[in-house]
């Protein structure tokens, strides 16, 4: 999100009149910009399916140790909630 608030902030400063109408250095920036953020993308989803995959391979026991009914009212985080999976 800040990566995406910073690009809203700079983007418009990319279109200089001098590169009018074809705007050539605008076009190449955004298109290094948008490379550059596909291998972080990448890594999220692959930790995230690594994960979730870590969560299943763990003991059925684990389920016994949280009640239930009130389970989602224990404020726990992610990494506190084995029985939490990632969307991706």
């Amino acid at each position: 999100m800040i990566g995406f608030a910073i690009t809203s902030i700079i983007g418009p400063q990319l279109f200089r009149t001098y590169s009018y109408p074809r705007y050539i250095p605008t076009k190449i920036t955004i298109l290094v910009t948008q490379a550059v953020a596909i291998p972080p993308t990448l890594l999220v989803g692959w930790l995230t399916k690594r994960d979730n995959y870590k969560r299943d391979q763990l003991p059925s026991t684990m389920d016994e140790v949280y009640d239930k009914e009130n389970f989602e009212f224990l404020d726990l985080t992610d990494i506190e909630n084995k029985r939490f999976r990632y969307l991706y």
